[in-house]
């Protein structure tokens, strides 16, 4: 810390926040909103990737859009959560808690 200054820990600390973000949508979008788009779907044509986009789902079901809008809330509101806690963390103290003098 003495010789490197602050800036590189604070990149490996926005690394490590961001992994606490990115790795958990990843993993929860991809055990849910894949069988959604793919799973019984009526719009024909799609192969490959195609299958498991939004444009797959068709006219009538609709109702399967409801898991995008959910999952999207539910990431934005965890994504904040942990960006708050981060920043909580590091205005104690002016920085004691991050290790920093």
């Amino acid at each position: 810390m003495q010789k490197n200054g602050v800036d590189p820990y604070v990149f490996v600390r926005f690394l490590i926040m961001m992994s606490k973000v990115m790795i958990p949508i990843w993993l929860i979008s991809w055990i849910v909103l894949l069988p959604v788009d793919s799973a019984n779907t009526g719009v024909g044509g799609k192969t490959g990737l195609d299958r498991y986009t939004f444009g797959n789902i068709a006219g009538e079901d609709q109702d399967r859009l409801w898991a995008h809008l959910v999952l999207d809330y539910l990431f934005i509101g965890e994504s904040e959560r942990i960006s708050s806690t981060n920043v909580r963390s590091c205005q104690v103290g002016r920085f004691s808690s991050c290790g920093v003098r």
